[in-house]
């Protein structure tokens, strides 16, 4: 599987993007990827997952997630935001996030 996350705004207007193909991950920490996807209901998410028009919050970060199978036969994007994401998704944005971050600090 390729998952491929981009995290964007924030104060700063940070901008952070990684391609993950799982096929170059230990087994373990595939395991932990397919349970994050199974346990966020991944798949039935919507692609845009929108915020409420009354919010007035403007230093969020919006993050896009595209989960592609080996072959390109199932592909599903998800699109949502620090206000509008939901519970179950949260840990597997922490664990792209913090992927994000560790590849930007090795590619400097």
């Amino acid at each position: 599987m390729k998952i491929f996350f981009e995290q964007s705004g924030g104060i700063a207007g940070l901008s952070r993007k990684i391609t993950i193909d799982t096929n170059s991950l230990p087994p373990s920490e595939v395991q932990e990827i397919e349970s994050m996807v199974n346990s966020s209901n991944f798949y039935e998410l919507p692609s845009t997952i929108t915020q409420p028009k009354s919010n007035g919050a403007a230093d969020y970060f919006k993050y896009k997630i595209t989960l592609e199978s080996d072959n390109g036969s199932n592909k599903h994007k998800v699109q949502t935001s620090d206000i509008t994401m939901p519970s179950q998704l949260t840990p597997f944005i922490a664990y792209l996030r913090r992927k994000a971050k560790e590849h930007n600090r090795l590619s400097k």
